[in-house]
């Protein structure tokens, strides 16, 4: 989910509530900027903001994500 602004709202990454372009975390449902998301390959705000699909997820949900599929596949689930 995207959303041009937030009013109360803090970015779970810079802790700011500056206006902005606002992504919502699928997983966690947390809110950040989504300039202050730097990981490379997250495409553009727009393509978030349409309603195809694309889900964003937060740098530490993405973390916790790739480590739960690591030990199912070290674990032979």
């Amino acid at each position: 989910m995207a959303h041009d602004d937030l009013d109360g709202e803090c970015c779970l990454l810079c802790h700011s509530s500056a206006a902005g372009d606002w992504v919502n975390c699928g997983i966690c449902r947390e809110w950040a900027h989504f300039g202050c998301d730097r990981r490379q390959g997250l495409g553009a705000f727009k393509d978030y903001a349409k309603t195809d699909g694309l889900e964003y997820i937060c740098p530490h949900c993405s973390i916790t994500n790739l480590k739960k599929k690591s030990q199912k596949i070290t674990n032979g689930y």
